[in-house]
């Protein structure tokens, strides 16, 4: 059983050296990533639907899985194969990489307007995860990714 578990360990770690741009929270270096490596068409089209429903701050799993047409297992499997995260750690992870951007594209934006726009409603919230993922407040980050453009 041991052997069994130390197996099914080494491909998920493996699988995410395939996908580096799944893993990585700044969407700068993400960006860059994702435009060399192959994304699974599952992933792409899950992608486009998230990014097609990101301001409902309503979008849950079931919701997901009707948009794709996958069941919730199939749909949970596939991301932890591919990204290591649960459907709602990729759809988190999602809007999160989606506010930096904004952040960054869109100075002019209130946290709380980028906040809405990705979906999450309580800008609290926002902050408390975005936080947790980039090691800083959403406007330390807007900061530190306007100095990283200028070097």
């Amino acid at each position: 059983m041991d052997s069994l578990k130390h197996s099914s360990s080494l491909v998920f770690t493996n699988d995410r050296h395939l996908f580096p741009a799944y893993y990585t929270p700044n969407p700068l270096i993400a960006e860059k990533l994702h435009n060399q490596t192959p994304t699974p068409a599952f992933l792409q089209n899950l992608n486009v639907q998230l990014q097609n429903s990101i301001s409902d701050e309503k979008l849950d799993v079931l919701q997901l899985t009707r948009l794709i047409g996958m069941s919730r297992s199939d749909l949970h499997r596939k991301l932890v194969r591919f990204t290591g995260m649960s459907t709602t750690e990729y759809i988190r992870h999602f809007r999160l990489r989606k506010a930096a951007e904004l952040l960054f594209i869109q100075p002019d934006w209130s946290i709380y307007q980028v906040a809405l726009e990705v979906g999450f409603g309580n800008q609290s919230y926002f902050s408390k995860r975005f936080k947790e993922v980039y090691g800083m407040p959403p406007m330390e980050w807007r900061a530190f990714a306007g100095n990283l453009e200028h070097m």
